[in-house]
C-alpha cells in the first residue's frame, strides 16, 4: 500500500514474486511513506520465498524517494515457549521464523525511516475466530492468547506515521485472555451452549506478547482486554 496526498488515489496493480516485480513499481513508489503488508503466507512451501520478495521490494525502495517504510510482521517471530516477549528477546530458530527475520533485518537495513509492526493474531467480524465452537472439545483451555482488533492495527500504522516512529514494536492487546475464558465469552455473547474442553497443557501455553514499547510512545488501544470485543456491536 502507498499514502497519498489527499486526493483522489492512483490504482496500481504490483505483482511480487520470487522473480521480482510486475507493474510500475516506480509510480507506485512516487511517495513518502510506504505502508507493506504482503502476507507471510503458511502455504509458502520455502519460507524464504517471502525473503526474495521482500529483497525486489528492497531494491525498488531504495532507488525511490519514500523516505519512510512500515512493514507489517508478525507476534509468530517469538519461540513457541512460556514467556513474556518483547521487541529484544531472542526469537525463535524454526525456519519461518529465520525467514521472517531475514525479511525484517533486509527492510530495516534501507537507508530509510523502518517501522516494523509484529502484529498478534486479528481479531474482527471477518476473522471467524468462532470456528473454534465448531470444533469441540477444545485444546489447550489454559493456553494464553495473543490477540489484536484490526482498527487497532490500522490505529498503529497511523500512529507510527504521524509520530515517525523507527524501529520494531509489538502490536498486541495489552490483555492476554486464556482459551477458556475467550470461548465461554464468545459463547455467552452469541447465545449459544458453553463449549467442552480437553485439558490439557504444555510449555507454550503461557507464551504472551508484550505491548508496552508502543504504549510508551502514548499510543492507546480501543481494545486493550479482547474479552472486550464480545460488548461491541462489530462482532457478528
Amino acid at each position: 500500500y502507498r499514502l497519498l496526498p489527499k486526493k483522489e488515489p492512483s490504482k496500481f496493480q504490483i505483482v511480487v514474486s520470487k522473480q521480482g516485480l510486475e507493474g510500475d513499481i516506480d509510480a507506485f513508489l512516487d511517495v513518502e511513506t510506504c505502508v507493506i503488508t504482503l502476507p507471510f503466507k503458511r502455504s509458502f512451501v520455502d519460507p524464504f520465498d517471502y525473503v526474495a520478495w521482500m529483497d525486489h521490494v528492497a531494491r525498488a525502495l531504495e532507488k525511490s524517494p519514500v523516505k519512510h517504510v512500515i512493514f507489517s510482521s508478525s507476534t509468530s517471530i517469538y519461540p513457541k515457549l512460556a514467556g513474556h516477549y518483547n521487541e529484544t528477546d531472542a526469537l525463535a530458530q524454526d525456519e519461518r521464523a529465520n525467514a521472517l527475520r531475514e525479511a525484517e533485518m533486509r527492510l530495516l537495513s534501507l537507508n530509510k525511516r523502518v517501522c516494523v509492526l509484529r502484529l498478534a493474531g486479528l481479531w474482527g467480524a471477518d476473522r471467524k475466530l468462532t470456528r473454534m465452537l465448531e470444533h469441540q472439545p477444545i485444546s489447550h483451555p489454559q493456553k494464553n492468547l495473543n490477540l489484536v482488533y484490526k482498527d487497532d492495527v490500522v490505529s498503529a500504522i497511523v500512529w507510527v506515521l504521524e509520530k515517525q516512529l523507527t524501529g520494531v514494536f509489538n502490536v498486541v492487546s495489552p490483555r492476554h485472555p486464556t482459551r477458556k475464558e475467550y470461548y465461554e465469552s464468545l459463547a455467552s455473547h452469541l447465545n449459544v451452549e458453553q463449549p467442552v474442553f480437553e485439558e490439557a497443557y504444555d510449555a507454550s501455553d503461557a507464551r504472551t506478547v508484550n505491548p508496552e514499547a508502543l504504549i510508551k510512545t502514548g499510543f492507546s488501544y480501543q481494545y486493550p482486554d479482547p474479552l472486550g470485543f464480545f460488548d461491541s456491536k462489530r462482532l457478528s
